[in-house]
């Protein structure tokens, strides 16, 4: 009976529909430096200090911003759920759960580099794969495991 509400809940997670991440990479951070920083400089008074201006408005500054904007959009929930379903954002959450608990290194270091790969254009499927694969095994290890 569990192997058969395992396929079944499987199944579920593999049919999910495929929920593209919005168009985020390298080259949308680079483009992002120019205007941003003409916005924060624009909003600054005009006689403030301009080397502390500088200093606060660079464009390593944005850089890192738009990066951390976009490794964070894989794991947005509403993204995870609507590419995963809630069972099977339940394995993902499970499965890295455990590799915690376990002390995984390996897995923990995928799950973390996961959101470099569209970030450097690479396709997105990977990523899809990969999600649903944890969330599969996790479900198979929360049904089977003790």
């Amino acid at each position: 009976m569990k192997f058969i509400l395992f396929i079944i809940i499987s199944a579920f997670i593999i049919l999910a529909p495929k929920i593209g991440l919005p168009i985020c990479n390298i080259d949308t951070a680079k483009q992002a430096i120019p205007p941003r920083i003409f916005a924060e400089i624009a909003i600054d008074d005009n006689d403030q200090n301009v080397i502390f201006t500088r200093a606060i408005h660079n464009k390593t500054g944005i850089f890192l911003s738009e990066f951390s904007r976009c490794y964070f959009d894989v794991f947005d929930f509403n993204y995870l759920y609507k590419q995963l379903t809630i069972l099977g954002l339940t394995g993902l959450l499970f499965a890295s759960y455990r590799a915690i608990v376990l002390k995984r290194y390996n897995l923990i270091l995928l799950i973390l580099f996961l959101p470099l790969i569209p970030f450097f254009k690479q396709p997105e499927i990977i990523v899809m794969l990969v999600l649903k694969t944890l969330a599969i095994s996790g479900v198979l290890a929360f049904m089977f495991l003790k």
